[in-house]
């Protein structure tokens, strides 16, 4: 696409959908050259953008913010791969729908991305895991269809880490992952009542063994 950089991605679901508009803002204010793409799901949504915030029509009806629907709701697991499939070409920034973000992050990881292209490259990343409030995926870093289908494994089995899910697939690729080594503060603050990043991660003990059950799975 024509002097666009790169697409950053993000999802959300009801219980935060009010808050989505402050975080987008706070990304168009920031993140110049960049597309924004909200994945939700008309499984949630089923009448789609009349039950979305007016801030959210608004930006959709001027084009500054492109929504794309998808019927099955694959939860986090949608925040990149269906904006990977709509723009394979370029990469793939994240976002969290919780995050409000204080400088041009997205810019950031794509200067550094130009400089290691085929590379992951994140904000943060712990015990190895790009955390995905702030991670760019290089174009072609996973195929849409094998990821829709470990992530249904991962659903069919209440594991919803997809950062981990990234991390699992970037090591059997052989993707190496790149870190800025930010702290989280540095790069966002947290609305939306959000207990926060490292907090949410200690809530699924099962995580590794569902995904490297789907892995070997799909992977053998």
């Amino acid at each position: 696409m024509e002097n666009i950089k790169g697409i950053i991605a993000l999802t959300s679901w009801k219980a935060r959908i009010k808050g989505v508009g402050l975080t987008i803002f706070s990304i168009l204010k920031h993140c110049k050259g960049f597309k924004v793409v909200l994945t939700l799901s008309d499984e949630e949504f089923p009448r789609k953008e009349a039950e979305l915030p007016a801030d959210l029509q608004a930006l959709a009806k001027t084009g500054v913010v492109q929504i794309l629907w998808v019927h099955k709701n694959y939860k986090p697991y949608k925040k990149i791969i269906f904006a990977m499939k709509a723009y394979p070409d370029l990469p793939i920034i994240s976002a969290d729908d919780d995050c409000l973000y204080k400088y041009d992050y997205a810019g950031e990881l794509y200067n550094k991305w130009k400089q290691n292209p085929g590379c992951i490259i994140a904000q943060t990343v712990g015990d190895g895991i790009p955390w995905g409030y702030a991670t760019l995926h290089p174009p072609g870093a996973y195929n849409p269809y094998v990821f829709a289908a470990i992530a249904d494994y991962c659903l069919s089995r209440q594991s919803y880490h997809d950062d981990l899910l990234y991390h699992l697939y970037a090591k059997r690729k052989g993707i190496k992952i790149l870190s800025l080594f930010h702290e989280v503060p540095h790069v966002v603050q947290f609305h939306n009542g959000a207990c926060g990043l490292v907090n949410e991660r200690l809530k699924h003990h099962n995580d590794w063994r569902v995904m490297n059950e789907a892995f070997a799975k799909f992977f053998g």
